[in-house]
């Protein structure tokens, strides 16, 4: 039990292809992982050792309250994998908005190795045709928050897309990990395809919750094409 710790704690933070330049080299998608509803992929891409992964699920609410979710920093404590703290960055240094702001992301790790956090800045957007929101957060190169004996990710990126559908959200959640140093890529391969289907699941958990329930879209800038 102790190895799947350590080994699942390497694979937390991501970084989408959705960003990649075009010399990115990626594989195929392969359906991996299927539970409760959700679905799992995973392809290789050449910006990692180890496999991006996307994992999407279909969410019995508007996506008001998805949103509502998602701008909770402190709400995502509870979905992201293995999180020890998730914190809204205020700062004269980070160029906040209303739709785009910063969070602080730090993920526990068994002994003896460091934990690991990540800054990024989290950029919202809408398109009012089609209800559709997207959230691309990208790691941010400072040493801002850093924290003695907690390493700082080299690189983080993740997308969300939240899509009405007639059921309500089709949520979903794409990333890939570079977790740095050496790691036992087969090993963190196997075990990632069960990251994102926890990920979007741990979404879906929350809907219910009182102080979620939005009627109304809060993100305005609209998405790029």
């Amino acid at each position: 039990m102790r190895r799947i710790a350590v080994l699942c704690c390497m694979i937390v933070f991501a970084t989408t292809t959705a960003f990649a330049a075009d010399a990115v080299k990626l594989g195929p998608w392969k359906k991996v992982n299927e539970k409760d509803g959700a679905i799992e992929w995973t392809r290789t891409n050449s910006r990692s050792s180890v496999d991006e992964y996307k994992a999407t699920c279909i969410v019995k609410a508007p996506v008001p309250v998805v949103e509502s979710i998602l701008r909770d920093f402190s709400a995502w404590k509870k979905f992201m994998f293995m999180a020890k703290s998730t914190e809204e960055v205020i700062d004269p240094n980070l160029k906040a908005a209303a739709d785009t702001r910063y969070i602080l992301i730090q993920q526990t790790f068994p002994w003896p190795m460091s934990n690991r956090d990540g800054l990024l800045k989290c950029d919202f957007s809408v398109n009012k045709a089609t209800g559709e929101v997207r959230i691309v957060c990208r790691d941010v190169d400072t040493t801002l928050k850093s924290t003695p004996g907690v390493i700082r990710m080299p690189l983080t990126d993740m997308l969300w897309v939240l899509k009405p559908v007639p059921e309500g959200t089709e949520l979903t959640y794409q990333a890939v990990a570079v977790p740095g140093g050496d790691v036992p890529t087969a090993a963190i391969n196997f075990l990632l395809k069960r990251i994102g289907v926890s990920t979007v699941l741990g979404v879906r958990e929350l809907v219910d919750d009182p102080k979620y329930q939005s009627k109304t879209i809060t993100t305005q800038t609209p998405m790029q094409p």
